[in-house]
């Protein structure tokens, strides 16, 4: 049965209080279903790593439900359907992959639906009209730089490209010349001198830290009668955004019967009042397997644990064999009296008595070792600290879900 959907209620929008923290949850798929119509949305927690849970849950949902086009984060809607983005087809294929292995959970999931045919379109608006949204709720344009550039410090961090205050110079200035800013006129921009000054002015309401201290929550979208400078500021800046991401979708629905939407869980749970109303039912929280991640394998089997065993005990049984055939030429007098017969029985006995004491104490010294270095490899495993607290996806969850902040 083909259904229309009504037109989406943006006054249903909710805003984020500091009290949604803990309603926010971990990593979850949401499904809204109504006659032919499906809409599955993924709220992430984001993440450069694709053995993480954001992007285990990703390439579940593709792979389960078989989505006809996705929504994904970080993208603007006007570049169309399916543009290139984070990964240069031009750069040699082992760069790609290792750059596919540690990207954020948006550029991974247009590369797996590249690969898969299947289209993608950002729902992000342009950043000039980000601004102007932001700016009409009283603030400058150097102040909404600011805070854009205050924003990209933590993901940053999480990527591994910021490690101290010399790159941060070197990072912040291309970024507030980069194309980001493209509309604004070059003597509106912000200097990294006014970065700094502007942050100084408003950083005692986050403990005077220092701004390569500052974490994702400290400039997460609240609106909070207690919320920050920096939070209230994401407030206005997010509604721009949901309100283009939530157009988005719909215009995707009226193309699409299977659609999957891919946000931080933030934008999820702002949202969630308006695919309420649109498909008459609450959304389904669908449960996904996703990979055990086992401890690593410290200590080998007994046949494998290490290969030079069996050359040492096919050496032992050599010197052995040695040794007995040197005997059998000593104890048979027609032979042992020939003097070259002698020369080799003697030679095959000390022979074969220094290669059998040399293989028991080489055979008696490995195994000796074994369990010592078996531990070794445990404590200098990436993976102890994820194994000792239980392995699989579970403990991960835990481990990911451990900081409740909303995921912009």
């Amino acid at each position: 049965m083909q259904t229309d959907l009504p037109e989406p209620d943006l006054s249903l929008l909710r805003d984020i209080q500091r009290a949604d923290g803990g309603k926010l949850g971990p990593v979850h798929l949401q499904h809204f279903h109504k006659d032919n119509k499906d809409l599955y949305y993924i709220g992430t927690h984001h993440g450069t790593n694709i053995e993480n849970v954001s992007h285990e849950t990703i390439g579940q949902a593709i792979y389960k439900y078989k989505p006809q086009c996705v929504v994904l984060e970080g993208i603007e809607t006007v570049k169309g359907v399916s543009p290139q983005l984070g990964i240069d087809p031009k750069l040699p294929p082992h760069v790609q992959a290792a750059r596919y292995f540690q990207s954020e959970e948006n550029v991974h999931t247009a590369e797996l639906l590249r690969k898969k045919n299947v289209p993608f379109i950002g729902g992000e608006p342009p950043t000039s009209a980000v601004f102007k949204s932001v700016e009409q709720q009283g603030y400058s344009t150097k102040e909404v730089m600011g805070l854009y550039l205050l924003r990209m410090i933590p993901q940053w961090r999480r990527r591994g490209v910021l490690k101290d205050s010399h790159q941060f110079t070197e990072m912040a200035t291309n970024f507030l010349k980069s194309p980001v800013f493209s509309h604004v006129p070059d003597q509106e921009k912000l200097t990294l001198q006014e970065f700094n000054a502007w942050y100084d002015q408003h950083k005692a309401e986050l403990g005077n830290k220092e701004y390569l201290q500052t974490i994702a929550a400290d400039s997460n979208s609240n609106n909070a009668p207690d919320a920050n400078y920096f939070q209230k500021m994401a407030n206005s800046m997010d509604a721009a955004r949901d309100s283009n991401i939530i157009a988005t979708v719909n215009e995707v629905l009226k193309q699409y019967d299977k659609v999957l939407v891919v946000y931080g869980n933030a934008h999820q749970y702002t949202s969630e009042p308006i695919f309420e109303k649109m498909f008459e039912s609450k959304g389904t929280i669908e449960t996904l397997v996703l990979t055990e991640h086992k401890p690593r394998q410290t200590s080998q089997p007994a046949n494998q644990q290490n290969p030079n065993n069996a050359y040492q005990t096919i050496a032992g049984v050599a010197g052995i064999s040695g040794i007995a055939s040197g005997a059998m030429i000593l104890n048979t007098p027609e032979i042992a009296q020939r003097s070259l017969a002698k020369t080799t029985a003697v030679g095959a006995i000390v022979a074969g008595s220094i290669t059998a004491m040399w293989s028991m104490l080489n055979l008696f010294s490995t195994k000796n070792a074994a369990p010592s270095q078996n531990t070794a490899k445990q404590n200098n495993s990436p993976d102890s600290a994820e194994n000792a607290s239980g392995n699989g996806h579970v403990a991960r969850l835990q481990q990911e879900q451990s900081t409740t902040s909303p995921q912009r």
